[in-house]
């Protein structure tokens, strides 16, 4: 019975990262949508909605120190929960740049924005790879990793796309800070993929104990 808890407890933990990482791709979303629309209220709402995703993290660092000090996990499960300590503060993170995207679609107002097709590309890659790490994660499947790294050296390309597209459109362009925006952007969701790597290499670690993961 012990035990069935303990595993109960190690699964609830997953399903949160799962509800985080369902939170922070959301979130995104709504944010590249806005920048098409530039839906100002719709905007600051999203700013707000960062707090919720904020409190879910800290709730599942709450619940993994629990677990730690009551059940003193060894080994792979020790790993698992230091992990996904890690994991929570990535996708936490990966909130920010939503909200970020929202204060910059914000400032640039209803005005055309030259590289919305390399962004929205980059935004599916993201998406796609913090998912795919997330679910690799959960599952302790070293399977996604190479997939994870492929998206995100995916979206890197299509940020260097974007800013040699706003270099071009620099010479001939008479609002030159719209481009540096445009820019911001493009880095916010090139550190969203980043984040993904980030969470790929934990999932190794926790399966194979090497430290070369946690570089």
């Amino acid at each position: 019975m012990v035990r069935e808890t303990y595993l109960e407890l190690l699964e609830s933990v997953n399903h949160d990262l799962q509800d985080l990482s369902i939170m922070s791709c959301s979130a995104l979303d709504k944010s590249m949508k806005y920048l098409e629309s530039w839906d100002e209220k719709a905007s600051e709402q999203l700013i707000k909605e960062d707090v919720h995703i904020n409190e879910a993290f800290i709730n599942l660092q709450e619940k993994c120190f629990q677990i730690i000090a009551r059940q003193q996990p060894v080994a792979i499960d020790l790993r698992f929960l230091g992990s996904a300590l890690t994991v929570a503060n990535n996708l936490e993170r990966c909130g920010d740049y939503s909200a970020d995207i929202a204060k910059t679609v914000v400032l640039m107002k209803p005005r055309i924005v030259d590289g919305v097709g390399e962004l929205k590309k980059m935004e599916g890659l993201a998406e796609e790879a913090i998912k795919l790490a997330v679910e690799g994660f959960t599952k302790r499947d070293l399977g996604s990793l190479e997939a994870v790294l492929e998206l995100e050296k995916e979206n890197d390309v299509y940020f260097g796309k974007l800013l040699d597209k706003l270099k071009k459109s620099a010479k001939v362009c008479k609002e030159p800070e719209l481009l540096f925006r445009t820019a911001i952007v493009g880095r916010h969701l090139e550190r969203f993929a980043d984040r993904a790597v980030n969470i790929s290499h934990r999932t190794a670690y926790v399966v194979t104990a090497d430290r070369k993961y946690l570089k």
